[in-house]
């Protein structure tokens, strides 16, 4: 295929190593050469580190961007007023993960 390296980046929990192994290497077959960001918590690092030692997958502990504390201080801060914050808290994790990875591409584009 193309020259270009394809970079993927994606929040994770050690319980989906075997999966994002999978993808790696299906990813590898298509793509030829690939650069993996994975996000994840930081007690977890030393188990993505250890099952996943490929040059082309780097690990980042979340706390790097914003720590899940931060984020709910925000949310707080940004949400008396609003009819919807209980249903907005069921899914706090969700909207977290979602900020982790637009928060890492806004930076890398702009490295």
């Amino acid at each position: 295929m193309s020259k270009n390296i394809i970079n993927i980046c994606q929040v994770s929990l050690d319980n989906n190593i075997p999966l994002i192994i999978e993808n790696f290497v299906n990813f590898k077959k298509i793509y030829g050469e690939i650069k993996v960001f994975i996000l994840c918590p930081k007690k977890e690092l030393n188990e993505f580190k250890k099952n996943l030692p490929f040059k082309e997958i780097e690990i980042i502990d979340e706390e790097e961007i914003l720590s899940f504390n931060e984020f709910e201080i925000i949310f707080q801060k940004l949400s008396k007023n609003i009819n919807y914050k209980d249903l907005f808290k069921k899914r706090l994790t969700w909207y977290y993960q979602q900020i982790l990875k637009i928060s890492f591409a806004v930076n890398f584009t702009q490295k």
